[in-house]
């Protein structure tokens, strides 16, 4: 009986790893939909009002970033806000959008015109846009992957338990 339940809490646990990475892979999706949700809220401030950072900043809010601690950093007010709180969570994007994002925060508030920084934001919106959508389908595919294989893992180690 001892053996049965051992081998089913192996079973399970080797099942659930695959659930945990499948949802791991699924928070850091929605934490970059965040992010371009983040871009859209600049660009239509500076667009619509030319407010400063710091406002735009003040009414954004993202769950999975509010975690992070993301949100914080960048409410805090600090100068280049947008490229402290982008430092805590860069290990969690793929270096590519990592890389633009970082290329944003670099030139984002440095430019008095308007229109400049609007164009800036539309050309790394569209780039981070482009990536996100390739991130998806690859997000997509793996996320099953991982339960699958950690179902099938998990039936095989109670087979060879066995």
């Amino acid at each position: 009986m001892v053996k049965y339940i051992g081998i089913l809490l192996v079973s399970g646990a080797i099942s659930l790893y695959g659930a945990h990475l499948a949802a791991v892979r699924t928070e850091k999706a929605k934490m970059r939909g965040e992010l371009l949700e983040l871009l859209a809220r600049i660009k239509n401030g500076i667009d619509n009002g030319a407010l400063p950072l710091a406002d735009i900043y003040a009414g954004f809010h993202g769950e999975t970033l509010e975690k992070r601690g993301f949100c914080t950093v960048l409410k805090s007010g600090v100068p280049d806000a947008f490229s402290k709180a982008l430092a805590g969570i860069k290990k969690d994007l793929p270096e590519e959008c990592a890389a633009n994002y970082a290329a944003l925060a670099a030139v984002l508030g440095k430019s008095g015109c308007c229109k400049t920084e609007s164009a800036q934001i539309a050309r790394y919106s569209g780039i981070l846009t482009a990536l996100e959508a390739r991130y998806a389908k690859d997000d997509a595919a793996k996320c099953v992957l991982y339960r699958k294989l950690g179902v099938l893992c998990g039936l095989f180690a109670a087979l060879i338990l066995l």
